[in-house]
């Protein structure tokens, strides 16, 4: 009786049902997202909602948490799904998290950044200079390894300076992520500097056994202007 009047007073949505779909526990928070019922016809609607979202994982094992991303009016919730068992019988638990502000603020996060991408700062013909973000996330890898390449030959830039200087603690996603940018942007014939680089960034890529030795580094963008200029 405690345990179910705590899952009761919780914030995050909580459901629990049977292989067959049967609600075994649904609590208020739950129930009031979705205006639903346990025993409401609506139910077979919502059981398709969670199947759809969830039909890409259905070959991962359940025994592990499953987790997707489901936007619902105008809310975004982080939905959970793991497989349980209780004296021989299965059950499906599904919790429900609002992440909205967190997601909306990542969404702002990512349009700075493909406005810094697609607003390539262009010093002189052909020479164009690119401020990297402070913080290192998985869409700003993809922003960056589309968006850049495409922005070079857009722009007619064969000589690219990219500034380091704001990433003051650097994430284990950087090292690799330049070596990609960098190769690419030197696959499309446009020369590439890293300037404003952190002794922590350089003990990283040494730790990490990555070498830039297709690329030319500079202390400062001034160096790095002066050489890009000639």
């Amino acid at each position: 009786m405690i345990f179910r009047d705590a899952l009761d007073s919780l914030d995050e949505g909580i459901l629990i049902t049977d292989v067959n779909d049967e609600v075994v526990y649904m609590n208020p928070a739950y129930g009031h997202l979705f205006q639903l019922q346990a025993c409401t016809a609506n139910m077979k609607d919502h059981f398709e909602l969670l199947n759809s979202s969830f039909s890409r994982l259905d070959q991962v094992e359940l025994e592990q948490e499953l987790t997707v991303v489901v936007r619902f009016q105008e809310q975004i919730y982080q939905l959970y799904k793991r497989q349980l068992s209780d004296n021989g019988e299965t059950y499906l638990l599904y919790r429900l998290i609002d992440v909205t502000p967190q997601e909306k603020l990542k969404e702002q996060y990512n349009q700075v950044i493909e406005e810094m991408v697609v607003h390539v700062m262009k010093i002189n013909k052909g020479y164009a200079l690119i401020y990297l973000p402070p913080l290192y996330s998985e869409d700003l890898k993809i922003i960056l390894l589309e968006r850049v390449p495409l922005a070079c030959q857009n722009q007619h830039i064969t000589k690219l300076a990219l500034y380091l200087s704001s990433i003051s603690e650097m994430d284990p996603g950087w090292p690799g992520l330049l070596e990609k940018l960098t190769k690419t942007l030197k696959l499309l014939g446009v020369e590439v500097v890293l300037a404003g680089i952190r002794p922590s960034f350089v003990l990283q890529v040494t730790r990490a056994g990555i070498r830039f030795n297709h690329v030319r580094t500079f202390l400062d963008l001034e160096q790095a202007t002066a050489y890009l200029s000639k």
